[in-house]
């Protein structure tokens, strides 16, 4: 059977996964620096220009935020706003080391190119994780199994939200006595009869 990339990287140990994410990373923050450069009319092939240099230190200061902002430390499947936050913080900074950098190095960049490299930065490297992310989210559903509350009261609703951070289950339902509740829908979920429950 035929896995796809993602399905092969889901598998992968934390220590390759970790190789392959700063790998991606290290070809996407050259390649939006040449891009950035390039549609911002910066002759990249003039001698006399220390591009070169610039992308040295752009990824290796870029890198270094990463890994100490824990770009390869979060679990991906776990990623909320706090890892979003954390990305769009690297990236911003990964582009303040990219202007310093080309600034002393007499790069010739215009305030376009800079946008283009924060732009281009976060539509790949965070838009690569926010991809993997969903991939891992809908696999881990798709595993995951359907249960049922009894009781749609306080109780019941506390059992849903701790099981909705299970990757075990999934509630799709409760089943309560009081008609009041029937037909209802709680944070998304139905309320059934629990006169139903022998049907």
């Amino acid at each position: 059977m035929n896995k796809t990339v993602l399905s092969q990287f889901s598998e992968m140990s934390r220590p390759a996964k970790r190789l392959i994410s700063l790998s991606f990373d290290s070809a996407t923050i050259v390649f939006c620096v040449l891009l950035s450069l390039s549609l911002s009319q910066v002759p990249i092939l003039d001698s006399k220009v220390n591009i070169e240099l610039a992308i040295t230190i752009t990824l290796l200061g870029s890198l270094l935020v990463f890994v100490k902002s824990g770009f390869y430390r979060a679990i991906l499947r776990y990623m909320g706003l706090k890892a979003i936050f954390t990305v769009v913080l690297g990236v911003l900074i990964s582009t303040l080391v990219y202007t310093a950098s080309a600034v002393v190095l007499n790069v010739p960049i215009s305030l376009l190119s800079v946008f283009l490299y924060w732009s281009f930065s976060i539509l790949l490297i965070g838009g690569a994780r926010l991809v993997t992310i969903a991939y891992l989210r809908s696999k881990l559903v798709r595993s995951k199994s359907n249960v049922a509350i009894y009781g749609a009261g306080q109780a019941g609703r506390q059992l849903a939200k701790a099981l909705s951070h299970s990757n075990k289950y999934k509630v799709v339902g409760y089943f309560d006595d009081d008609e009041k509740l029937v037909n209802s829908e709680i944070a998304s979920i139905k309320v059934y009869s629990s006169a139903s429950i022998a049907k």
